[in-house]
C-alpha cells in the first residue's frame, strides 16, 4: 500500500496552524450546565460562515432558532450525540483532528431531530471516525458527509459512515416528509477498514456517494440499500487502492428516475502476495427505475489487480428507461485471475446493451440469461460467453394481467417498482398508468370537442392493448407542458391551473418558494400560469381576463358563496363576471370559458384553478347583497375539499397584499398556500373555541409537541404564520380530492 506519510502530515500541520491563528473565544457553559458534548469552541474557517449558537439554547434539547453548529478541533471526544432537537436552520458539524480517549473511533451520532436545513458533518483526520445519521423524521435540507485525510493503522478502526432509516415513508398516507439529498464524500483517506450504509432512507431527489479519490484501504464495504429515491442513485468508487476485499451492493432501491454505477480507474484491487482472502465482489439487483425517458448505466472499467478473483453479478433489476452495462478495459498483472460476470432477468422498456470486452490477463466467464428489452432484442456483446440463453424482445406492457386496473400490467409494474395490487402506488389520486408507457411520446388524439370526448388517454402496449377513460375531454398530450409535468407513479403530484383578471398579473418566481416548501414533503406542485413551451395542442394557464367590474382602477371578482361550485349556469341574469362564468364560460353573455383555454373537460377533476383579483364581492346567503371584501386578512377564498363543498377553486387578491405601492410577496404566497390548503381539506389552526370560519376545530391542528406551535403553519387564521402546514397537517392532505372527490379510474 503506497503511504503518502510526508504529504498528508504536512497538509495536517498546515491546517492546524490555520485553525489555531483563527480560534475565537468559545461558547460558556450556561449555568443549567447543559450537556457539555453541545458546547464546542468557535473556530472561523473560511470554508463555513462563523455561527455559534447560545449555550442556554443548547441546554434545552428542543428548539434552537437558528443553525446548529459545533467547530471542534485537538480534542478529544469518545461520544457526541445530537439527539431529540428541532433546529429551525442548519447542523453544522466539523471536527478536525480530534481523537478518543480509547482505542475506538469517535462516535458522532445525529438522530431524532428534525432540522428544516442541512445536516452537515465534515472530519478532517488523521483519527478513525464512525458517525452515523439514523432515524431523523424530516431533514428539509440535505444530509451531507464529507470524510478527507484519515491517517491510521487501527486494524479495527478506520472510516465507518451510516446513514439510515432517515426521512418518513412517503407512501404511507399518514407520513409524508422525506430528506432532501444524501451525500457521501470520502477522499484521501488511509486505513484499514472502510464502511460505508446508506439504508432504508426516504430521499426526494438523489443519492450521490462518491469514494474518490486516492483512499488507500484494507477492506471496503460500500452499501446503498433499500433506499426509496425521488430521481436518482449515484455511486462512484474511483482512483482508489484496496489491499484485500472491496464489496459493493446496490439493492433493493425504488427509484424515480435512473442509476449510474461507477467503479473505475482503481489501480490496485487486491494482492496475490498478501495471505488473506481477497476478491472484488459487485451486485447489483432488485433496484427498479420508474422514469421511461431516461437511462441508467452501470461502468467497471480501467481497474488494475494483482491475481484476484473478480464476481460481478447484475440481476433482476427493472427499468422504465434503457439500460447500459460496461465492463471493460480491466487488467490483471499477476498469474490468471478469475472475472466471472453474471447478469440475470434484467429487464427493461426501451433498450438494453450488456458489453464486456477488452479485459486482459483474465479467466473470463460471462454468463447472459433471461435479460429482456421492449424495444429491441438486447444488444449482448460478451468476452467469453459460458451461457447466453433467453435474452430476448419483450414488451412487458403486453405480460400477463392488470390486477389493480391502473393501465400497467403486473409484470410492468412489478419491473418498474409500483404496486400491481395498488393502481395508486404514491396515493395522489393519479393511477400509475397516467405515463406514457410505451415511451414513443405519442398520444391518442381524439376530436377535442367538448361533446365528443377522445375514448383513450394513452398507448398501452402500442396496439395490443388500449385502455379507455370516460372523464376526459382532452387528449393528456394537450394538458402537460413536457415529460417533466406527467404524473410519475412513485413521486405524489399537484396541478394548479392560475388565470388573471385585468391587472392582476404576478411573475411566477413568486410561487417557487412554495413549489419548494412542497417538495421538502415529496409532493410535485406543477402551477401552470403560462407553461412555456405549452402543451402540443393544447392551451396554458395565465390567461389574462377582460371584463370585470372596474371601479377606481382595480378590478372586482362577484363570488356567489351559495351556488355549487360545479353549477352550469349563472346565479343572475345581469352577472356575468362570476368566479364560474370566467371558469365555465357557460353562459349567454359569456360564451368563452378559462380554464385550460376552452377545454375544461381536459383538466377537470385534474387541475385545481385559481383566480388572482384585486379584490371580491360575495354573499353568504340568498338574501344578503354582494358585499366588497376589504380585510386585509382576508386575503383569499378557497373551497373546502371536503363536504359540504368537495371543490378544487380558489382565489387569491393581489390588491391586499399591496403596501406602499409594493407587492407583499409574503402574504401573497402564504395567501396562495393557505387557500390550496382548504382544497386539500384543511381547516384553519385555532386556539381556544371554535374558530371564526364556522367550523369545528380541525383534528389536523395537533402541533408536535415540544417542536410547533400553532401558528407553524399558514392555516393560522389570524395571520403572520410561517410558510408551511404542521407535521400532522401535511399527513392529514388529500391530493385525491379534486373537485367532486373522485379518483381518476377508468371506465
Amino acid at each position: 500500500m503506497n503511504k503518502k506519510v510526508v504529504l498528508s502530515i504536512g497538509i495536517c500541520m498546515l491546517f492546524v496552524i490555520n485553525c489555531l491563528c483563527s480560534m475565537v473565544s468559545g461558547l460558556q457553559p450556561h449555568d443549567g450546565q447543559p450537556a457539555s458534548s453541545l458546547v464546542y469552541d468557535d473556530i472561523k474557517q473560511p470554508r463555513l460562515p462563523s455561527m455559534t449558537v447560545p449555550s442556554t439554547e443548547l441546554s434545552d434539547g428542543k428548539t434552537i432558532d437558528g443553525d446548529l453548529v459545533i467547530y471542534k478541533t485537538n480534542e478529544i471526544i469518545d461520544h457526541l450525540e445530537i439527539s431529540g432537537y428541532h433546529v429551525k436552520g442548519n447542523v453544522i458539524v466539523k471536527l478536525i483532528n480530534c481523537t478518543s480517549s480509547s482505542k475506538g473511533a469517535p462516535l458522532i451520532d445525529f438522530t431524532d431531530t428534525w432540522t428544516e436545513g442541512d445536516i452537515f458533518f465534515e472530519w478532517f483526520g488523521p483519527g478513525s471516525i464512525r458517525v452515523r445519521v439514523f432515524l431523523n423524521p424530516i431533514v428539509y435540507g440535505n444530509i451531507s458527509i464529507l470524510i478527507h485525510d484519515v491517517y491510521t493503522l487501527d486494524p479495527d478502526n478506520g472510516v465507518h459512515v451510516e446513514i439510515y432509516d432517515n426521512g418518513e415513508n412517503i407512501q404511507d398516507s399518514s407520513k409524508n416528509q422525506a430528506v432532501g439529498n444524501i451525500y457521501v464524500n470520502l477522499i484521501n483517506n488511509f486505513c484499514m477498514p472502510m464502511e460505508i450504509a446508506v439504508t432504508h432512507n426516504w430521499v426526494h431527489s438523489i443519492i450521490k456517494v462518491e469514494v474518490k479519490p486516492g483512499n488507500q484501504v484494507n477492506t471496503c464495504t460500500l452499501g446503498v440499500n433499500e433506499n426509496h429515491v425521488g430521481d436518482s442513485i449515484e455511486v462512484a468508487f474511483e482512483s482508489n487502492d484496496v489491499d484485500r476485499i472491496l464489496t459493493v451492493n446496490i439493492m433493493d432501491n425504488t427509484i424515480g428516475e435512473y442509476m449510474n454505477i461507477f467503479i473505475r480507474s482503481n489501480p490496485h484491487l487486491g494482492w496475490q502476495e498478501v495471505s488473506c482472502p481477497c476478491a472484488v465482489y459487485i451486485e447489483i439487483s432488485n433496484n427498479h427505475c420508474v422514469e421511461k425517458n431516461t437511462g441508467s448505466q452501470v461502468w467497471i472499467n480501467a481497474n488494475t489487480q494483482y491475481g484476484i478473483p473478480f464476481y460481478t453479478t447484475i440481476k433482476e433489476n427493472g427499468f422504465g428507461g434503457d439500460l447500459d452495462i460496461f465492463i471493460m478495459g480491466n487488467l490483471n498483472l499477476i498469474g490468471a485471475g478469475d472475472m466471472t460476470n453474471k447478469f440475470e432477468k434484467n429487464k427493461c422498456d426501451q433498450l438494453m446493451s450488456i458489453t464486456v470486452q477488452g479485459n486482459a490477463g483474465y479467466q473470463v466467464k460471462d454468463y447472459a440469461t433471461d435479460n429482456k428489452a421492449s424495444d429491441a432484442q438486447p444488444a449482448i456483446l460478451l468476452q467469453n460467453p459460458v451461457q447466453e440463453t433467453g435474452n430476448i424482445q419483450e414488451n412487458q406492457q403486453t405480460v400477463g394481467g392488470d390486477s389493480d386496473s391502473d393501465g400497467l400490467t403486473d409484470a410492468y409494474e412489478t419491473m418498474i417498482g409500483t404496486d400491481p395490487n395498488d393502481n395508486d402506488t404514491d396515493n395522489d389520486g393519479f393511477l400509475d398508468g397516467w405515463n406514457d408507457v410505451n415511451g414513443n411520446h405519442a398520444w391518442d388524439a381524439g376530436s377535442g370537442t367538448f361533446w365528443d370526448p377522445p375514448e383513450k388517454y394513452g398507448e398501452i402496449g402500442d396496439p395490443l392493448q388500449e385502455v379507455e377513460v370516460s372523464k376526459h375531454r382532452g387528449s393528456i398530450g394537450t394538458l402537460f407542458a413536457g415529460d417533466d409535468d406527467i404524473p410519475n407513479p412513485i413521486n405524489k403530484d399537484i396541478y394548479v391551473e392560475i388565470d388573471f383578471l385585468e391587472g392582476c398579473v404576478i411573475s411566477p418566481d413568486l410561487l417557487q418558494s412554495v413549489q419548494t416548501i412542497f417538495a421538502k414533503h415529496c409532493i410535485r406542485l406543477h402551477i401552470d400560469m403560462g407553461w412555456s413551451p405549452g402543451p402540443a395542442g393544447g392551451a396554458t394557464g395565465g390567461n389574462v381576463i377582460a371584463g370585470g367590474w372596474m371601479h377606481n382602477g382595480r378590478n372586482y371578482l362577484f363570488l356567489d358563496t351559495i351556488i355549487p361550485p360545479r353549477r352550469l349556469f349563472r346565479p343572475l341574469p345581469w352577472l356575468t363576471n362570476d368566479f364560474y362564468d370566467f371558469k365555465t364560460g357557460l353562459t349567454t353573455l359569456r360564451p368563452s370559458e378559462y380554464f385550460n383555454g376552452g377545454k375544461i373537460g381536459a383538466r377537470e377533476d385534474i387541475f385545481h384553478y385559481v383566480l388572482f383579483v384585486h379584490y371580491y364581492a360575495c354573499r353568504r346567503n340568498r338574501t344578503q347583497p354582494f358585499l366588497i371584501d376589504y380585510r386585509d386578512n382576508a386575503c383569499g377564498r378557497g373551497e373546502l375539499g371536503r363536504e359540504p363543498s368537495q371543490g378544487d377553486d380558489f382565489l387569491v387578491c393581489y390588491d391586499n397584499h399591496i403596501e406602499g405601492g409594493h407587492l407583499n410577496v409574503t402574504n401573497l404566497r402564504d395567501t396562495f398556500m393557505h387557500e390550496l390548503g382548504h382544497n386539500l381539506e384543511l381547516l384553519h389552526s385555532w386556539q381556544g373555541g371554535t374558530p371564526p370560519d364556522g367550523f369545528d376545530p380541525d383534528p389536523a391542528v395537533n402541533p408536535w409537541p415540544g417542536r410547533e406551535n400553532l401558528s407553524d403553519t399558514v392555516m393560522y387564521w389570524t395571520g403572520g404564520a410561517k410558510l408551511d402546514y404542521l407535521r400532522a397537517e401535511w399527513a392529514r392532505i388529500d391530493l385525491t380530492v379534486v373537485n367532486d372527490g373522485t379518483r381518476l379510474f377508468f371506465s
